[in-house]
Parts: structure tokens; C-alpha cells; sequence
């Protein structure tokens, strides 16, 4: 996510990126760009990307890991922006461990980690991969104010991990949102007009490609990111009462 919105502001011939959305929060919470950041939209709005901590169940909550072994994924992955932003809104200083994905998995397991933070499209079937799921947990996330422009609130089931929450109990957690981000070109200019024929697109043809289970509303809000001036004329014409 990084290394796309750096991309997205200074790589000529980048156009679009898709981006989990705390990732801004992430750039600005850390001044990596003076003003640039600013200059960053969204035209849509894919899907939402779940941030899950799993952790021994030795460790009820996030302020329980201070000092603890968490894998957050490698410097700039989606999972070492969500643990920097979680963790240090709570101001939760922990070990941190630069592994992610299957061997995080596997570290848990053979007990090398108390904790791991997964997002992203692989995370169910890599937690529904755990042997001995009993010896482990989801924690409780909670949107704090702080956290408002980097994640919405989420809800876990056991439909979806039933090897780590019981039947009939829900885990609050996280999620970030997967965006279509665009630089904000100036209305009317050669790169608005290119983006604005791919906004056209994107609605006019990919959507219909759809059923309704796989659609998404496209327009939906962002937290701390603003829409595209092609997205907000998309909404626009799409709301507007006609004419009388």
C-alpha cells in the first residue's frame, strides 16, 4: 500500500492503484509527504479488508501484548501499517516480528509467536488452516475517535472462523477499506479527462459484468479519504431528480 501511493504520486504513467485505506492514515500520521497526501482520492470503493489479530489465549486484549512477540508482516505491508496504527493508538509498545502470512501461522503454532495481525484477501483459509485453534482467540478491536479516518467497524462470526469463535458469538474488530485511489487531477485537465472515461467504464461496464451478491457499492464513504471529483459527478447524475 506504501510503495503504491508513492508510486501514484510520482511515477509517471501511474494512473490508479488499488490501496487498503489506512495506509493514508498511515502516510500522514508519519508526515512521509509534506503535502502531497493531499492530493490523493478514491474513485471507488472494492470491498472491505478485515483486520484480524489472533493471539494465545493467554492474552485477553491488546494492552496484554506490551512487551509480547507479534508478527506484523515486513516494513510498509498492509499488516505492519494496521499494527502501527492499532497498536499505537493504544500505545501498546510489543515485540515486533517481520513475519506474515503461513509462517506466521506456523510460528504461532509451535508457540515462537504470542500474537500475529493478518489482512487481506488470503487471511480465511490461513486461519482456518490452525491445528490446535483452541489454544487460540480473536481480540476485541474497538474504533477508537483516533482510529476513525483509518478504519470502519467490523464484525466476526463463527460463519466466518469457526475454528476460532464459538457458535452464537461475535468478535468487534477493524477494517480498512480496498480503494480505487487516483492523484487529483485538476478538473477538465488531459489526465482528468483519461480518468474520467476509466470512471465511465468501470461503472457503465464492469458492474454489469456482476451479479447482485458480488456488487458492492461502489460510492460508498471512505473514512479520511474524499472521492474522486469524476466519482462525486457519477453520484450526482445518478441521485439527481429529473427535471420537471
Amino acid at each position: 500500500g506504501l510503495q503504491s501511493i508513492n508510486d501514484l504520486l510520482f511515477l509517471r504513467g501511474v494512473d490508479v492503484a488499488m490501496i487498503a485505506s489506512d495506509s493514508l492514515a498511515y502516510v500522514k500520521k508519519h508526515k512521509l509527504y509534506s503535502t502531497e497526501a493531499d492530493k490523493i482520492s478514491y474513485l471507488a470503493k472494492l470491498a472491505n479488508v478485515n483486520v484480524i489479530i489472533v493471539a494465545r489465549k493467554d492474552f485477553a486484549n491488546l494492552e496484554s501484548l506490551a512487551g509480547k512477540r507479534v508478527a506484523t508482516g515486513p516494513v510498509d505491508s498492509d499488516e505492519f501499517v494496521a499494527a502501527d496504527l492499532i497498536f499505537g493508538n493504544f500505545d501498546v509498545a510489543f515485540d515486533r516480528v517481520s513475519t506474515s502470512g503461513k509462517k506466521a501461522v506456523t510460528q504461532l503454532e509451535e508457540g515462537r509467536l504470542d500474537a500475529a495481525i493478518f489482512a487481506g484477501a488470503d487471511t480465511y483459509p490461513l486461519l482456518a488452516s490452525i491445528k490446535n485453534s483452541n489454544e487460540f482467540h480473536i481480540l476485541q478491536i474497538s474504533v477508537a475517535e483516533d482510529l476513525a479516518d483509518a478504519f470502519s467497524p467490523a464484525i466476526l462470526s463463527a460463519a466466518d472462523l469457526p475454528n476460532l469463535i464459538p457458535e452464537g458469538e461475535f468478535v468487534e474488530t477493524v477494517a480498512s477499506a480496498l480503494v480505487l485511489a487516483v492523484f487529483d487531477w485538476p478538473n477538465r485537465s488531459e489526465r482528468f479527462n483519461k480518468l474520467n472515461k476509466f470512471n465511465a467504464a468501470l461503472f457503465e461496464n464492469y458492474l454489469n459484468t456482476l451479479s447482485e451478491e458480488q456488487r458492492t457499492n461502489f460510492l460508498a464513504a471512505v473514512p479520511g479519504w474524499k472521492p474522486y471529483l469524476t466519482a462525486r459527478e457519477k453520484n450526482e447524475a445518478e441521485t439527481a431528480e429529473p427535471e420537471t
